[in-house]
């Protein structure tokens, strides 16, 4: 670690300097696996879907299209079938 973190410095430094070798084959294994397996437990707000879609119905129903209210950006306009719905 040490010697990625001297490494690192020396970028930050002088931004041509570049070693690509700074970690041994095995290192570089070890230190760039992936897929690792982890459990959260957290709270979050969950959008209720029916009052999402009688508010877009309100608005297609008012004005015909649906597109921010702030800005009026319209996504299907812009993206076709693929901005329908999105708002």
């Amino acid at each position: 670690m040490k010697r990625i973190a001297i490494n690192i410095k020396k970028a930050i430094i002088n931004p041509d300097f570049i070693n690509l070798n700074i970690l041994s084959a095995e290192e570089a294994h070890s230190f760039a696996k992936e897929e690792k397996i982890l459990y959260r437990l957290h709270r979050y707000k969950e959008r209720n879907i029916s009052l999402v879609n009688k508010k877009k119905q309100q608005y297609l129903k008012r004005y015909g299209n649906l597109a921010c209210e702030l800005c009026h950006f319209d996504f299907y306009t812009t993206y076709g079938d693929v901005g329908k719905g999105f708002a």
